[in-house]
């Protein structure tokens, strides 16, 4: 009887372990595990549109444009002709139609080739010099318009008087017929930090 549970024992176990192999073969092939695809993703970015710009070109702003009936305006066609007591204005435009924030800066550069010509922003409060501005901001869609007024004034007139403005100076000025005063106007667009 030993030898018959012995037997019986080592057929059980032969049988378990099978039984064993058997279930472990089944619960490997059904062993879940996750599994993605890769994954990527394309970003795409556009670099944004630059665009500023002086409305009025600088080239064509007539900065000793007057109205003075008793100045030859044009003298022969090709030149603008001023005298003490002509007034004027020139007005140009800012705009930034970029797609970011911007600054401007304008440097005006004045030869009044000895002409005392004085300076305004509002026709009330005048200067004798022309003064520069400095970098302003300008947002996206923005356009600002800058007028400058200007005149000769006549020394009785001059407020306030340069140092050396006379009715002689002018009148030295008007025999020669040669003195040239000039305006250069230079804008610079920086982005906005």
């Amino acid at each position: 009887m030993k030898g018959t549970k012995r037997f019986l024992n080592s057929k059980i176990a032969i049988l378990l372990i099978v039984c064993l192999f058997v279930v472990a073969g089944a619960v490997g092939l059904t062993v879940s595990k996750y599994v993605s695809a890769n994954q990527s993703s394309t970003y795409v970015a556009r670099v944004a549109k630059w665009d500023v710009s002086v409305g009025k070109a600088l080239t064509s702003v007539d900065v000793f444009e007057h109205t003075d009936a008793n100045v030859d305006y044009d003298g022969n066609g090709t030149e603008k002709i001023i005298a003490p007591g002509t007034t004027g204005l020139f007005t140009y435009e800012l705009t930034n139609n970029a797609e970011v924030a911007a600054t401007y800066a304008v440097q005006y550069d004045v030869d009044e080739a000895g002409v005392y010509l004085q300076w305004s922003t509002d026709g009330t409060n005048w200067t004798n010099d022309l003064t520069s501005i400095s970098k302003t901001a300008i947002a996206m869609g923005e356009t600002v318009s800058k007028q400058i007024y200007w005149k000769w004034a006549f020394e009785a007139e001059a407020t306030p008087i340069a140092e050396g403005q006379s009715d002689e100076n002018d009148t030295m000025l008007g025999v020669a017929g040669t003195a040239t005063p000039s305006v250069t106007i230079d804008v610079t667009f920086e982005q906005a930090d």
